[in-house]
């Protein structure tokens, strides 16, 4: 309950703590953009009158137009936009005084003035793009941080949950030796069934939390698929759904066994769940170069192209409730990566799901 209760907390109260903050910042990045836009119009008002040999008496006019009504843009405009039109209106004026004092073509007097305002315009889009990323950048922050008490959250989770769960594997275990009618035979079981999904969730929610330990050794990932296969097969074939491994040349990687093994009786987990009675399952090995592509087929639907993205977020799952814990992609992505590899997903041209787990082989191309 108190665990609960913490996350409802972070998930209400934090967007109401965040959001002063959060104007704030926008403010001081909006004063920022107007000093970069005031600045960038006198600079260029400076550049021009350096290219076009302004005399210092020309300039001097200049500014006697511009800083004043600088200042009343300064002090009465808030928006930057509005700066750099009042600006531009200003370098207008000044450059007609110019112009009478020049007595050139007036094509002069354009082009010196579209100078100006282009100068303007490129520095107001360049304020523009460094507040966009000064924004992406306080998200990115602030989503890692929400995302660092999630893992502080669920690695508490998972540490409380182990030890009752042990107690009651071994509690099972004991029942299980005994004779017992039918009846309480198939409760048992279906009790350690019950069990040993806890502990799958418990161990996602350790792995996401808690960083991994890898334990490298040279095995054939031949042997990886078949004993994947052979796990799986517990699922797929109550569910009436053939599972196919396609064997091939040995293939010798150094991988972790346990943490690939993991990865691959998800992915044909999950190729069971989305395929129908009488639908199969295929793996096979795809030689690539300098890696190895484990792929797991299905005849499910797919994944719309816009959602591919989202499984790989942690909690994100299409499972009804109960029925996942949407952390299996998101751990199996960090376990490829960590061996130097990387895990895919693409839609089949004929339908179905292509999910793959590519590791390197360790050869020089």
């Amino acid at each position: 309950m108190n665990a609960l209760t913490y996350s409802n907390g972070i998930s209400q109260q934090q967007p109401a703590a965040t959001a002063p903050a959060a104007r704030k910042a926008a403010r001081a990045a909006r004063r920022s953009d107007a000093y970069l836009v005031e600045l960038a119009a006198f600079f260029g008002l400076l550049v021009v009158a350096v290219l076009e040999r302004i005399s210092p008496r020309e300039f001097s006019m200049v500014l006697l137009y511009v800083v004043p009504v600088s200042l009343v843009a300064w002090f009465g405009v808030r928006g930057a936009e509005w700066r750099m039109a009042v600006t531009a209106v200003c370098v207008w004026v000044l450059m007609d005084s110019v112009q009478r004092e020049r007595q050139d073509s007036l094509m002069y007097f354009w082009l010196l003035t579209e100078k100006v305002v282009l100068f303007c315009g490129a520095s107001l889009l360049f304020s523009r793009l460094r507040l966009a990323l000064a924004n992406q950048r306080r998200l990115s922050r602030a989503m890692g941080e929400r995302l660092r008490v999630v893992e502080q959250l669920a690695a508490g989770v998972a540490h409380e949950v182990r030890n009752p769960l042990g107690t009651l594997v071994s509690g099972l275990e004991y029942m299980s030796r005994r004779e017992r009618p039918e009846s309480e035979r198939q409760l048992v079981e279906d009790m350690h069934s019950a069990v040993e999904r806890a502990e799958v969730i418990v161990r996602d929610l350790n792995d996401f939390s808690a960083p991994l330990k890898l334990a490298f050794k040279s095995v054939d990932i031949q042997r990886l698929i078949c004993s994947a296969a052979k796990e799986a097969r517990n699922k797929a074939d109550p569910a009436g759904v053939t599972l196919t491994v396609q064997h091939g040349a040995a293939q010798t990687l150094d991988v972790d066994p346990t943490r690939v093994i993991q990865v691959l009786v998800n992915l044909l987990r999950n190729a069971v769940d989305v395929t129908e009675r009488g639908g199969s399952v295929r793996v096979r090995v795809t030689q690539l170069r300098g890696y190895v592509s484990v792929d797991v087929e299905d005849d499910g639907p797919g994944i719309p192209p816009e959602r591919l993205a989202q499984v790989f977020e942690p909690f994100y799952t299409t499972k009804a409730p109960g029925a996942g814990t949407g952390l299996g992609l998101a751990v199996s992505r960090r376990i490829a990566q960590d061996h130097q590899g990387e895990l895919r997903l693409a839609n089949r041209a004929g339908g179905g799901l292509r999910a793959s787990i590519v590791l390197p082989t360790g050869e020089k191309e």
